[in-house]
């Protein structure tokens, strides 16, 4: 069912009995998503009957409402809108990405140009956005819809005929959909990575000069996607080899620490892993110091770069703390083949990485399931490599 007005909600924006009733109905009636009504991301751009959520107060309310749709089998999703309009200093006015007025269009109805907002203000919006959905995961919804359409605040930034701004949120299709681009990645950081977000576009504005087109929105459509993949896609493909063969490297290094007097094979093992901890570490600093660099290759829309970069540089440090962990642990569970070693390293796996992984997820948007894939993946590879040298180290004593 999709986000439609009713005007139900309290005049302070609070749920009220009526709005439950009307939602419980529909979900009883075998809706199987609920999109609950345009809600103000903040209480100062909620409008009269407004359902807002910009204070944890409002949230005994929603969850009441979530509990009456979900009784009935039904799922629910919030949609965020801010509708152009701001209570600033117990006057509404307008706001917008432009001071225009587009006669038949939201910016202008009440006869006077909108605000322009500042870069700063803009900023505020997107943590407005962001601080909401963070709230509407906490109350129980299941995802959490970014209003982009019909002429509202965020589908103005997105037309020719309502921006016509010349800094980085106007001008080219990739500056005018930044603040939406923006409104994504921030409440990506806030909800995890694992929680549903979508925008609703208007795919073509007809009958409106400079409107948006749909060769447009084909431009903007993957600016939305990649603001919630990009980072999926780099750690995905930078870390999961490299956790693994960190993993691995570790194993063949703590053994070596453990075994206490190596022979020769064991010097051969300990300066081939050596040399793969190096290599590892350099390229782990380089990293460090040339994330944009390497952001690059993926993306070079600027927003992008930026906070991508930062996710990188935490997530090198992450892996970096992970090899040294694995280290200790190795060194720990190789001190002899006895079955004691064993069992501690197999309880610092469990009570360090795990929880480590975990916090890699949350900080680094990889999911908990790739960081997961990626310890199971470097077990693998540091048990073969245990066993190939170890096998191989006491083949060739046999023989000396």
């Amino acid at each position: 069912m999709p986000p439609m007005g009713t005007g139900y909600a309290e005049d302070e924006g609070y749920v009220s009995q009526r709005l439950i009733d009307y939602y419980e109905a529909r979900a009883r009636g075998g809706v199987g998503l609920v999109i609950v009504e345009v809600t103000a991301p903040d209480l100062q751009c909620k409008g009269p009957r407004q359902l807002t959520l910009g204070d944890d107060r409002y949230v005994p309310g929603w969850q009441e409402l979530i509990t009456a749709i979900h009784k009935h089998g039904a799922k629910t999703a919030v949609q965020l809108q801010h509708s152009s309009m701001e209570n600033r200093d117990g006057q509404y006015i307008q706001v917008g990405p432009s001071s225009v007025i587009v006669p038949t269009r939201v910016m202008g109805v009440s006869g006077q140009a909108p605000h322009e907002l500042t870069p700063d203000e803009i900023g505020q919006i997107v943590q407005w956005f962001a601080a909401a959905a963070k709230r509407a995961k906490k109350t129980g919804f299941g995802g959490v819809e970014i209003h982009g359409a019909h002429q509202y605040l965020v589908a103005s930034f997105l037309s020719s005929a309502t921006n016509i701004r010349e800094d980085k949120y106007g001008g080219t299709v990739e500056n005018k959909a930044r603040i939406l681009v923006e409104i994504l990645q921030s409440i990506r950081e806030a909800v995890g990575p694992d929680y549903p977000v979508w925008p609703r576009l208007n795919a073509q504005e007809y009958g409106v000069e400079n409107g948006v087109t749909i060769e447009e929105t084909k431009q903007v459509v993957p600016l939305a996607v990649a603001a919630h993949s990009l980072y999926q896609r780099v750690l995905m493909v930078l870390f999961l080899p490299s956790w693994a063969l960190g993993m691995g490297a570790g194993v063949l290094v703590g053994q070596n620490l453990g075994a206490g007097q190596p022979g020769r094979a064991e010097r051969a093992g300990w300066l081939a892993t050596g040399f793969v901890e190096a290599i590892m570490l350099i390229a782990s600093l380089a990293i460090l110091l040339w994330a944009e660099g390497i952001i690059h290759i993926f993306t070079t829309e600027p927003s992008l770069v930026e906070i991508a970069s930062v996710f990188l540089r935490i997530a090198t440090a992450g892996f970096i703390i992970a090899g040294l962990v694995t280290v200790l642990q190795q060194s720990i569970s190789g001190a002899g083949d006895t079955l004691p070693p064993m069992i501690i390293g197999l309880v610092m796996i469990w009570l360090v990485q795990l929880p480590l992984a975990y916090f890699l997820s949350q900080v680094t948007t990889l999911g908990v399931y790739g960081v997961r894939w990626a310890i199971v993946a470097g077990m693998v590879v540091g048990g073969v490599a245990y066993v190939i040298y170890f096998r191989a180290g006491r083949w060739k004593r046999k023989r000396v």
